[in-house]
């Protein structure tokens, strides 16, 4: 029987088969383009309010943290500095590492492993706070930054707190358009809307974000990379957002998590033995 198997294995060949999506093979379908799905916003949509509601009760407990501090403690109480290597811009901390350029994820974990992370600028005056000291000071003036901001493929988003980098970005506005033919999003537009293009990809090829223009003021992004970077324009002496290849190599600006509050406020706890478990 042995004999028999090895002799008739002997003269079968063995074909594989080729598998098939619909006809079309993966390295097809990973090569093409495929269109933004109802889907796909609705989950955008869910997550972006996710996003916020979480924001307002983080703002919501932060805000009775403070009264709870400002009972105890009075209005006295004393900011605490930055830690070495770190410099005070208006109330936040920042790093500016402009001795070696890394790429963007590499520039990522330097500032975890001071505790921080790559700066994020959620109000334009915060951005304006920074760049004024940028170009303030002779040392860091006309270099390029990394800034924590991503574009996963239909929006920019800050990558440590998941918050748009542009709060006037409208997921609902988000359009599937045909490659073919251009699309009509963004005709008649006037000066005050910005309409922004998603960089092209295997997921988000054809995809456009319109920022529908309202009271707070929007940064506009130019470039076509996934990484954000803050870009120093020296015909018009000053700074802006900049979409960057990740690979590329530029300084890098970290942001320290600013911890005074949450220190004093577990002080205060302490003192009066808040913490302690009833017996």
């Amino acid at each position: 029987l042995g004999g028999g198997g090895g002799g008739g294995g002997g003269g079968a060949t063995f074909t594989p088969m080729r598998q098939t999506f619909g006809g079309a093979s993966p390295a097809e379908l990973l090569s093409s383009p495929r269109e933004v799905s109802e889907t796909d916003l609705y989950l955008l949509g869910a997550i972006e309010k996710l996003v916020y509601r979480v924001d307002y009760m983080e703002n919501r407990l932060r805000r009775a943290e403070q009264i709870i501090y400002f009972l105890m403690a009075g209005n006295n109480q004393k900011h605490e500095p930055c830690p070495q290597n770190f410099t005070q811009v208006h109330d936040r901390c920042y790093h500016f590492d402009i001795e070696r350029g890394l790429n963007w994820k590499s520039a990522s974990t330097m500032c975890r492993s001071y505790g921080a992370h790559l700066a994020e600028f959620e109000t334009v005056a915060e951005f304006q706070d920074v760049v004024a000291y940028i170009l303030n000071n002779p040392v860091n003036r006309g270099k390029d930054f990394w800034l924590g901001g991503l574009n996963p493929g239909l929006l920019w988003i800050w990558a440590n707190s998941a918050k748009p980098v542009n709060p006037n970005t409208n997921l609902s506005s988000i359009t599937s358009t045909s490659t073919s033919k251009p699309s009509p999003v963004g005709k008649g537009t006037t000066a005050t809307t910005t309409t922004t293009t998603a960089a092209p990809s295997s997921s988000s090829q054809g995809t456009k974000i319109v920022n529908n223009a309202s009271k707070q003021p929007t940064l506009e992004i130019t470039g076509n990379g996934r990484c954000l970077r803050l870009a120093y324009n020296s015909a018009l002496y000053t700074y802006g957002y900049r979409g960057e290849d990740c690979s590329a190599q530029y300084s890098y600006v970290c942001e320290l998590k600013n911890k005074s509050l949450d220190n004093e406020i577990s002080r205060i706890a302490k003192e009066l033995k808040l913490d302690d478990q009833p017996s």
